[in-house]
């Protein structure tokens, strides 16, 4: 869901016409960039939905080996793991909320725009959204501290944003999302029959 609302917002982007790098103009690439990664998602759900048909071109596409039945068995994985997904009632919800969930967050973004007079739309926040997840998808360091600003920052800074600004909002949103989870986790944890020490002790 969340590469679906990327690429909306990279064809739908309103990045600054003036901004470029190395002579190509930052808006045009990201809406070249949200078309090809529109084309990969549905790509990626055909080749799913449609397991046999997708063997059969990529045998034929590949020469018979280990790529091949690598990629085979990548598509069998997946498919099998949205084996429980058959049904189109239960697909519709999952796909409903996992959309809800993602709008809600971007427009958080958006808020926090709003309380920084930041001058970037809903769509630049759907957009940082995007850059972000993919920028804390490793994560580096604990509670992706530093690597959550840096993916704000070089997002913000696609809208002429200064550092300095940027970096402040980052960090306020950090701090104001992960803080309260920590908190409900560790007040989750201490509810729990299970102690730090039993966590540490190798199972038999």
């Amino acid at each position: 869901t969340v590469v679906a609302l990327l690429s909306v917002a990279l064809l739908m982007s309103d990045l600054p016409p003036d901004v470029a790098v190395g002579g190509v103009p930052v808006a045009r690439a990201a809406q070249v960039a949200g078309a090809m990664m529109a084309a990969a998602l549905v790509g990626a759900i055909l080749l799913v939905a449609f397991p046999a048909a997708a063997e059969r071109l990529i045998r034929r596409g590949l020469p018979s080996g280990g790529l091949a039945d690598t990629i085979v068995r990548l598509i069998e994985g997946i498919r099998q793991g949205l084996s429980v997904l058959r049904s189109p009632a239960l697909l519709a919800g999952v796909v409903f909320w996992s959309a809800a969930l993602w709008v809600v967050n971007g427009y958080a973004f958006y808020v926090g725009f709003q309380a920084f007079d930041i001058p970037v739309g809903f769509v630049g926040a759907l957009l940082l959204q995007g850059i972000l997840v993919f920028g804390i998808s490793v994560q580096l360091t604990p509670g992706f501290v530093g690597q959550f600003e840096a993916a704000i920052v070089a997002a913000l800074a696609l809208y002429g944003v200064p550092n300095d600004l940027a970096s402040s909002y980052a960090i306020a949103f950090h701090g104001t999302t992960f803080v309260p989870i920590l908190l409900l986790g560790a007040w989750s944890l201490a509810r729990t029959p299970v102690a730090l020490s039993d966590l540490r002790q190798p199972r038999a």
